[in-house]
């Protein structure tokens, strides 16, 4: 039997699940050095857009139902 303790840590990081987008963004915005408050706005900014549209997906947002009009 193999012990946990002899499992390299590469091999445990491979199945990581997949970020999620305001993660992803948060990495970018910490990799292209912007300030904390920036950051922190673009990513409240990103999270009230993503919330006001119900979690849909980008691709979705055009998809609307038109308004009887």
């Amino acid at each position: 039997m193999i012990a946990d303790h002899t499992i390299p840590r590469e091999s445990l990081m491979l199945h990581a699940p997949p970020k999620q987008w305001l993660d992803r963004m948060r990495e970018v915005l910490r990799l292209k050095h912007s300030a904390i408050r920036t950051a922190t706005a673009s990513l409240d900014w990103a999270r009230h857009c993503i919330l006001f549209h119900s979690t849909r997906h980008p691709r979705r947002w055009a998809h609307r139902p038109s308004l009887p009009g």
